[in-house]
């Protein structure tokens, strides 16, 4: 289990979080950088690729605003800012390896135009996002137990018994089961 500060550790300071798992980053007086926090990351593993709106599009904070396809299907994005998309990193489309590797970096997704200074006002600094994203991993973690309790009514062979252990929760789930599960907390 990570720890407070391994989670500190993995959050960038100058970028501010969404509790739905993205952050946001002034790069100019009415220009925000926008992608994935660690958690998200960590949920959607590798990304096969990514969809984004059109140059000029209007995104809506809380909203879908991109999807990040991985073998479950497209994952929708909700958006931590408001305004107008003026730039996509068109190079996550063939090689989204950064979206996982990097979320905070390169994996960064889009460039929005926002309406007014205030447009990251309700978003959250790194050091009162850790709390809220361990809490969410406990919460992860919790469910993903119960669904392998609810689909495992018996247990196969244990690792003793040539059982192979569980290293991929899609594959032991499923992956319409991990999907839905991921789209609770993103």
């Amino acid at each position: 289990m990570r720890s407070m500060s391994q989670i500190m550790e993995r959050l960038r300071p100058g970028l501010l979080y969404s509790p739905r798992h993205t952050w946001a980053r002034k790069v100019g007086k009415r220009r925000v950088r926008v992608g994935l926090d660690p958690f998200a990351s960590d949920l959607i593993g590798q990304a096969l690729s990514i969809v984004f709106p059109a140059i000029r599009s209007r995104i809506d904070a809380g909203k879908p605003g991109c999807w990040v396809l991985d073998e479950t299907g497209p994952i929708p994005i909700r958006m931590p800012v408001s305004g107008t998309v003026v730039r996509c990193h068109k190079e996550l489309q063939q090689f989204p390896g950064p979206i996982g590797s990097e979320p905070c970096g390169r994996g960064w997704l889009m460039e929005v135009e926002v309406e007014g200074e205030r447009a990251t006002a309700g978003l959250i600094p790194p050091e009162a996002m850790a709390p809220r994203m361990l809490s969410d991993l406990e919460r992860f973690r919790r469910r993903i137990g119960n669904e392998l309790r609810r689909s495992h009514a018996a247990v196969g062979p244990t690792l003793m018994d040539g059982g192979e252990p569980v290293d991929d929760l899609r594959r032991a789930l499923g992956p319409s089961k991990y999907r839905r599960l991921i789209l609770e907390f993103l």
